[in-house]
């Protein structure tokens, strides 16, 4: 039986798994640059979590009490989690969203082969079952099987997203190596990093150029920053320290389920027989997984 602080962590990272699925849908209705949504998400979705501290009588300069070396750990995965963002919202621009997500959740197999090295984390016959089943899965519902090949467009953001899912696995496994550290502290240097990434781009490329403001992107800008970001990060990397990598790794596809299901809903992407079960692998593996302890 699990006790009450893994059930705890396992909330934790069901919430913010399922709100981390609506992101694909939001990108399709902003008219601004990927690399606006990234800074500004982690710009105001910082600002939101140290209001937040404060009006809990939390004391935020227990930033600056944190050793060098996770201080410069955490502010690496945020530098990261930046590129991991950039990438992501670049693949929604160009192709369709069950596309990206499978792509990006190539992830949890990064974080699976670095945990087994990195931290010795035993890998079971049945776990890699459950994560094969899962991949198969992740096939099935991106629709590559009844439309064959991609075209250019779905073949870049295929790329996009793979590269996304690569950086968010060293995210992923930086966070690993940090223990004993309030969420809501990580989540603050951590966003504070992504945003610090996103500078020499956005003067480089200048970017905010080709921001194109309406009142439906700056309510959904408001969300992704305060909902998507400071509540979704918060609830993911708090759920860490309760949780092994294989175990956040599997869980993870719970958010392609749940982005699916928006894309589907709100965008029109049709799910298929193939998408459907495709799901119920994703799921039960998960499921089997977690309920069989070794």
């Amino acid at each position: 039986m699990r006790d009450k602080n893994s059930l705890k962590s396992y909330g934790m990272l069901l919430s913010s798994l399922f709100i981390f699925g609506t992101l694909g849908v939001y990108r399709k209705f902003l008219t601004v640059t990927s690399a606006s949504i990234s800074f500004y998400r982690s710009v105001f979705g910082a600002l939101f979590l140290i209001l937040f501290m404060k009006l809990k009588g939390e004391n935020i300069k227990k930033i600056f009490a944190l050793e060098l070396k996770a201080f410069l750990l955490l502010f690496l995965a945020g530098i990261i989690l930046g590129v991991n963002w950039l990438l992501l919202f670049e693949g929604y621009k160009y192709a369709a969203v069950s596309l990206v997500i499978l792509c990006c959740y190539m992830e949890p197999l990064f974080v699976i082969i670095m945990s087994a090295v990195l931290f010795h984390e035993r890998l079971t016959l049945k776990k890699i079952l459950c994560f094969i089943a899962a991949l198969i899965g992740m096939i099935l519902i991106s629709g590559v099987i009844e439309t064959g090949l991609p075209d250019q467009s779905s073949l870049t953001g295929m790329l996009y997203g793979l590269g996304s899912g690569l950086f968010y696995a060293l995210v992923v496994i930086l966070n690993k190596f940090i223990k004993g550290i309030d969420a809501d502290i990580k989540t603050i240097i951590q966003l504070i990093g992504a945003a610090v990434s996103m500078i020499p781009y956005i003067i480089f490329t200048n970017a905010f150029a080709d921001d194109l403001w309406t009142a439906q992107s700056l309510i959904l800008m408001a969300v992704i920053c305060v909902v998507n970001t400071a509540l979704a990060y918060t609830l993911y990397f708090g759920s860490m320290d309760g949780l092994q990598a294989h175990t956040i790794a599997l869980l993870s596809y719970i958010d392609p389920v749940t982005t699916l299901f928006f894309a589907a809903l709100i965008l029109g992407e049709r799910l298929t027989a193939f998408g459907i079960l495709g799901a119920v692998l994703i799921l039960g593996s998960a499921v089997i997984c977690e309920l069989e302890r070794e």
